[in-house]
């Protein structure tokens, strides 16, 4: 899915921004974005982003890994996972997190 069409919002009215470039925000969206099919379900509010996704084992590490690197080019946002065997959850909180991140489930219409 093209970055485009994913409803990512890159600078929020609190002036937050992420620090990619257009070509590695798209490779990050597309990687982001091949966890969806593993989502099973997302809470938001103001500042705050909570995505819960059925993933363990490899998949597990390699979100990990994704987040580890949100974490370094979105240093406006705090980024928690939270794993048991089959199952993590992301708490992504900051200014407007919410709106921020929205791509993350936005874009699929079975997650509503």
């Amino acid at each position: 899915m093209a970055a485009e069409n994913l409803h990512f919002v890159p600078i929020t009215s609190s002036g937050a921004s992420c620090s990619l470039e257009a070509e590695g925000k798209a490779e990050r969206f597309r990687m982001l974005r091949s966890f969806a099919g593993d989502l099973v379900s997302h809470e938001t509010g103001p500042g705050r982003l909570e995505l819960t996704y059925a993933i363990g084992g490899t998949r597990l590490e390699q979100f990990r890994e994704l987040i580890e690197g949100e974490r370094r080019c979105c240093s406006f946002a705090t980024f928690a996972i939270t794993a048991d065997a089959d199952r993590a959850t992301l708490l992504i909180t900051g200014p407007e997190a919410d709106e921020f991140f929205r791509f993350l489930w936005d874009a699929d219409p079975a997650i509503g």
